[in-house]
């Protein structure tokens, strides 16, 4: 079973195998009036930071709707 404990920005950056082929995965806002989890594409610590975003999950941790 796979751990889907969120992971902060401090500790680890997303690596390849954890991103899907365009270098997405999904980070936590857990400062602005969303709290929620976006699907970004990651970059630099500095950037998720800007846009107050504090943990992420590898890009196959979290379903997406199915319409």
């Amino acid at each position: 079973m796979t751990d889907l404990s969120p992971i902060p920005w401090d500790e680890k950056l997303p690596g390849p195998e954890d991103v899907d082929q365009d270098g997405f995965c999904w980070a936590w806002d857990n400062v602005n009036c969303f709290w929620d989890w976006t699907y970004i594409r990651t970059r630099t610590k500095a950037e998720m930071y800007m846009y107050s975003y504090t943990h992420w999950l590898p890009y196959h941790s979290l379903p997406f709707p199915v319409q």
